[in-house]
C-alpha cells in the first residue's frame, strides 16, 4: 500500500511539472512577437525596395514583371509561415498575433493586387473596387493592431 500511494504521489508530481511546464507567460510570448515582428519589418523593407528597384529596371516587360512578382510572393509567403510557426499560449497574445496575422495578409493582398494592376494595367478598372476596400481593411487592422500592441507594451513593458 505504501508503494502504491508513493506511485500515486510521483504520477501527481509528474502531471504538475508538465502542467506547469505548458503554463502561458505573456510577456514572453508578447517578446518573440515583437521580436519576430522586428526581424521581419527589416527583411520586408528591404524585400519592397528590391522590389522597387526590380520593377524599374524591368522596362515593364511582362516576363519580368511576372517573374519579380512571383519572387516577392515567395518571400510574403515566408514571412507568413515563420508568423505561424511562432508558438504563442498567452490568450491576449495570440489575439494580437492573429490580428498581426490578418494585418500582414491584408497587406500582401493588397500588394499583389497592385502588382497584378502593373502586369495588366487593362485589369485597373476592375481591381479598383476591391483594392480600395482591402485598403480600408488593412488600415482598420493596422490601427487595431497597434492599438492591442500599445496595451501590451502598456501591460508588460517594452520588450527591447
Amino acid at each position: 500500500m505504501n508503494k502504491f500511494i508513493k506511485y500515486i504521489m510521483a504520477g501527481l508530481f509528474s502531471l504538475a511539472i508538465v502542467a506547469c511546464g505548458d503554463k502561458a507567460d505573456p510577456k514572453a510570448d508578447f517578446q518573440k512577437v515583437m521580436q519576430w515582428q522586428d526581424s521581419q519589418m527589416q527583411m520586408m523593407t528591404n524585400a519592397q525596395v528590391e522590389l522597387q528597384q526590380k520593377l524599374m529596371s524591368s522596362q515593364n516587360d511582362p516576363k519580368q514583371v511576372e517573374a519579380i512578382v512571383q519572387e516577392f510572393a515567395a518571400k510574403v509567403k515566408e514571412a507568413e509561415k515563420s508568423l505561424n510557426a511562432l508558438d504563442v499560449k498567452s490568450d491576449e497574445v495570440k489575439a494580437f498575433k492573429q490580428k498581426a496575422q490578418e494585418a500582414f495578409k491584408l497587406s500582401s493582398e493588397l500588394m499583389e493586387d497592385s502588382l497584378k494592376v502593373l502586369q495588366n494595367p487593362e485589369s485597373a478598372a476592375t481591381l479598383a473596387e476591391g483594392i480600395q476596400q482591402k485598403t480600408t481593411k488593412a488600415m482598420e487592422a493596422q490601427a487595431e493592431l497597434q492599438k492591442l500592441q500599445a496595451d501590451l507594451k502598456a501591460k508588460y513593458g517594452d520588450t527591447k
